[in-house]
């Protein structure tokens, strides 16, 4: 029984890990089925023998500690996946709203000017933020 318990949890790591390694080789249906699945294994991995002599209430305290540390660590995965692995899709992400607004990051909008801005300088004279043409519009920059 301890070899399936330990191979339970060894391919539950090994599946997150491979979830989050190649993230963009996989859809957000297949991420979301790989976390259950590691779930279940971690679930089963938690399945460890605990002592006879422990009372009842104290064997159920520690199972249900374990299920909920197991949820955690699917959470902080899913977590890690969209603020780290998966920033930059959510960075330029754009969508439609259902009155037809399109809605996207208002930081990218800001960074594209219709109209030129001047120069912004320090108290020593240096430039901190520039202004360039690019075609039609213009592009703040800091140098």
């Amino acid at each position: 029984m301890s070899l399936v318990v330990s191979l339970a949890g060894i391919c539950a790591i090994g599946l997150l890990t491979a979830g989050l390694v190649f993230s963009d080789r996989i859809n957000d249906t297949q991420w979301l089925l790989a976390l259950v699945v590691a779930w279940l294994l971690m679930l089963v991995a938690t399945r460890t023998a605990l002592p006879i002599r422990l009372p009842t209430f104290n064997r159920t305290l520690i199972r249900t500690a374990m299920v909920i540390a197991t949820v955690f660590i699917v959470i902080s995965a899913q977590l890690v996946r969209i603020q780290i692995v998966a920033s930059d899709a959510t960075y330029h992400r754009t969508a439609v709203a259902p009155d037809g607004e399109i809605m996207g990051n208002p930081r990218l909008a800001t960074t594209e000017l219709s109209v030129r801005r001047g120069e912004i300088f320090d108290r020593h004279g240096i430039a901190i933020a520039e202004t360039e043409q690019q075609g039609d519009i213009y592009v703040r920059t800091w140098p």
